[in-house]
């Protein structure tokens, strides 16, 4: 494979106002059009390269002023943006974002008026503006080339990472690609599968035959010695020594060497399993209850009164549901407190991603947001189905931090990753919301920060999309049976683990040293209920013991009492 790919560090863009929008919403053409050099694959010499951290340099037409700009699509998704605003031949203003500081607007732009030669404008520009919406200038070593003249006007001139549907071109999958949430939570039942834990099933099994062969024998021998049961209990004597309890045994019985070859042989093994068994129940017994954590996006979903895959007038039900109201009153008033917010609903968290006016400053959150206006304006109809997606919508669900931190313009995201992880090794009613490499990531973090806790991912994904490769002339060229080599044999996979591990690496370097906390070895929260329950079968065995051995006794008893209780009130009513 001689494919060596080269970093864009320059691109520039001659924009006319009438791209931009008159008012501060989004306005997608203009995201997709600077963010191509990003995140896009990127069409050269007919090769795809894939370029990230480039300085955009955005020009306006001569016309246009400072306050004319609405720049809030320009800074919420593109870290690196410069804006040249010409003031008049050989004067224009240079503006960029404040260090740190990430508000979409013009109003928290820095900029300097510079002097300097004549620039290029638009009028200089006019053969790239006769077929194309836009252009770009791809650096690559010396050579400077724009290969992109004409455009069509279906789409753009770059492959994502890819959706293949493009029916025009070869397609290889690769992997799948969904979201998934990792947690620690889980929901604590009451069992009783610690009396059994000790011993493994077959060794139960040996324990049974070999007391009920005791019994039996030490029955057999009392019944054609003594010819009289009730003299001595064996299966009385063998419980007692299983609590580690005495029993008075008569002296006929113990002068027989049968009996004291037998005790002998039971005493000692009864000791040695009571012991081992005592301390291995024991240990099981104060630890936490079991639970059973969440495993799928049906789990966690608040609106428990629908189901993934009924069908529904969506619609309606969300302008039922308070959805509609609640987000429309988000894009209205901007970010503010949810009083719908419930602490028995899931939190959903997601990595940091750039401030949004409309709230929470995560990537999840901005993707529910596309997804309801899709659904307000024109994807969904009536007639649809249910998605995860749509429960999850819900203004139950909390979709950010506690306290706000995300909305902390002075946190940056390695600070805001690390509260996160905090916040979900808590192993509350959260989760983290995020793509296989960004869980993957995750689950590195936490498992080795908080190694005492463990976490799952889900068993389902959201939006599960095969992600390849797109190829043009698939028979001509050697290098793409290069690439698909690469990929059958595993290193395309092992590249990829790489990739998680070094960004966990980089990420690691911001992480706060957290001084270990203290562990409690012995827990007995929730225990208490399984002590008065072990305690209930003691006291409901022995009754159950006490009444079969002394059933006739007690039988003599009940039917004197009963009798004088007849006689008593028969000489009541008599005298009366």
């Amino acid at each position: 494979m001689q494919l060596r790919p080269g970093n864009c560090k320059i691109s520039l863009s001659f924009h006319t106002t009438r791209m931009f929008p008159s008012s501060p919403r989004g306005n997608g053409f203009v995201n997709a059009v600077l963010g191509i050099p990003v995140d896009r694959w990127i069409g050269f010499n007919g090769k795809f390269i894939l370029s990230k951290d480039v300085i955009r340099i955005l020009v306006a037409p001569p016309s246009s002023s400072f306050e004319s700009f609405h720049l809030v699509d320009l800074f919420y998704h593109f870290r690196y943006l410069l804006v040249v605003f010409p003031i008049r031949t050989g004067v224009y203003q240079l503006c960029s974002q404040r260090r740190w500081q990430l508000h979409p607007t013009y109003k928290a732009l820095s900029c300097v008026v510079m002097e300097t030669e004549e620039l290029w404008t638009h009028s200089n520009l006019n053969a790239y503006f006769e077929d194309a919406k836009y252009w770009r200038m791809i650096i690559y070593g010396r050579n400077v080339a724009n290969p992109f003249t004409s455009i069509d006007e279906e789409g753009f001139h770059y492959r994502a990472d890819t959706s293949m549907e493009d029916w025009r071109l070869r397609s290889y999958p690769v992997r799948f690609s969904g979201k998934k949430f990792i947690s620690c939570y889980t929901v604590p039942f009451l069992s009783f599968q610690f009396y059994l834990s000790p011993f493994r099933p077959d060794l139960w099994a040996g324990i049974g035959v070999s007391l009920a062969l005791l019994v039996s024998c030490l029955t057999v021998y009392v019944k054609y010695v003594f010819g009289d049961t009730s003299i001595f209990s064996p299966w009385l004597f063998i419980l007692a020594t299983l609590f580690e309890e005495t029993i008075s045994t008569p002296s006929s019985v113990e002068r027989r060497n049968f009996y004291r070859l037998t005790f002998g042989l039971w005493a000692l093994m009864a000791t040695f399993l009571t012991n081992c068994y005592n301390g291995v129940m024991i240990e099981n017994l104060v630890a936490p209850l079991p639970g059973v954590g969440v495993e799928r996006f049906q789990d966690i979903a608040c609106e428990q009164g629908k189901r993934i895959g009924d069908p529904a007038d969506i619609s309606a039900w969300m302008r039922v549901s308070g959805i509609d109201t609640y987000w429309e009153q988000l894009f209205s008033h901007g970010p503010m407190s949810n009083p719908l917010e419930s602490p028995n609903c899931f939190r959903l968290l997601s990595e940091p991603s750039a401030r949004s006016p409309w709230g929470a400053g995560n990537a999840f959150f901005l993707e529910l947001k596309d997804l309801w206006l899709l659904i307000k304006f024109k994807s969904y109809r009536a007639g649809g189905k249910i998605t995860p997606e749509i429960l999850l919508l819900s203004p139950k669900h909390g979709r950010e931090l506690e306290d706000g931190s995300e909305r902390n313009l002075r946190k940056f995201s390695p600070e805001l990753s690390n509260l996160i992880s905090a916040e979900v090794a808590k192993c509350g009613k959260t989760v983290f919301i995020g793509n296989e490499d960004a869980v993957a990531q995750e689950l590195l973090a936490l498992a080795a920060k908080y190694n005492g806790k463990k976490f799952y991912t889900s068993k389902d994904s959201l939006r599960q999309d095969p992600i390849g490769l797109l190829f043009d002339n698939w028979d001509k060229s050697t290098l793409i049976r290069d690439i698909i080599s690469q990929i059958e044999s595993g290193i395309w996979r092992r590249l990829d683990q790489e990739m998680v591990s070094r960004a966990w690496r980089l990420r690691k370097k911001f992480s706060p040293v957290v001084e270990s906390e203290v562990e409690i070895v012995v827990r007995i929260g929730g225990n208490f209920l399984t002590v008065f329950i072990l305690c209930g079968i003691l006291l409901t065995t022995a009754f159950v013991s006490l009444g079969g051995e002394c059933r006739r006794e007690i039988w003599a008893a009940l039917s004197n009492f009963g009798a004088l209780m007849w006689w008593r009130l028969r000489n009541y009513f008599l005298t009366h």
